[in-house]
């Protein structure tokens, strides 16, 4: 991901992080919310994307704090962003 934003940041872009939790009631939902941290199917406030109910090993909610700081350092440097 970090690769992703400097080429994204070298274009003078802003980049965007977008975070996606599978929609209720479609195949993705139904294959997955079993591995979800959180019980999102019995409680539509954990389907919050925010809350990240989907980790895995090698990417935790550690690790995409760590990317979200990378993604706002970038922003400033380009002048798009609040310093953190």
């Amino acid at each position: 991901m970090r690769r992703t934003v400097d080429y994204v940041a070298g274009l003078g872009l802003r980049v965007s992080l977008t975070h996606y939790s599978p929609i209720p009631h479609t195949p993705l939902f139904e294959a997955h919310h079993n591995s979800a941290r959180y019980p999102i199917a019995g409680d539509p406030l954990f389907q919050n994307n925010a809350l990240f109910p989907f980790a895995w090993e090698g990417f935790t909610e550690e690790e995409l704090n760590k990317v979200k700081m990378y993604v706002r350092e970038k922003n400033v440097l380009l002048g798009t962003g609040s310093p953190p």
